[in-house]
C-alpha cells in the first residue's frame, strides 16, 4: 500500500506534462484540417456516384466508350481520385512530419521527460 512506503504525498505525485509548443499545435492543426478537407473531397466524390446512379440514371447510361457507360467510368475513375487524394495527403504529410522533427531536434537533451 501506498501509507505502507511512508513517503509524502509530493513524492507520489509526477510531474504534469509539459504543453505542447505552439509550433507543434500548428502542425496538429495543420495535419487536422489536411484529413478534414481530404476526407470532406473523398466523401463528396463517393456519393455524388450514389446519387448520380440513384437521380441521375439517364445521364450515367451514356454510352462513351465501346461497352463502357458514364457511369461505369465515373465509378473507375474513383480509383484515380482516391489515389490523387493519397499522394495529396502522402506530399503534405512529408511537409508536417519534417517541421516536427524540426522542433524535436531543437528540444536539447534535458528538456525531454
Amino acid at each position: 500500500m501506498i501509507s505502507d512506503l511512508n513517503l509524502p504525498v509530493t513524492a507520489l505525485r509526477t510531474p504534469a506534462a509539459e504543453p505542447p509548443s505552439s509550433a507543434f499545435d500548428a502542425c496538429v492543426s495543420s495535419k487536422n484540417r489536411l484529413l478534414m478537407l481530404l476526407s470532406s473531397a473523398f466523401f463528396m466524390y463517393y456519393f455524388a456516384l450514389i446519387v448520380g446512379a440513384g437521380w441521375c440514371r439517364s445521364l450515367f447510361t451514356l454510352q462513351v466508350l465501346g461497352g463502357m457507360n458514364l457511369g461505369t467510368v465515373f465509378a473507375l475513375s474513383q480509383y484515380l481520385f482516391v489515389a490523387g487524394l493519397a499522394v495529396v495527403y502522402t506530399r503534405r504529410m512529408k511537409i508536417i512530419d519534417a517541421r516536427i522533427k524540426g522542433l524535436a531536434a531543437t528540444r536539447s537533451v534535458g528538456d525531454q521527460p
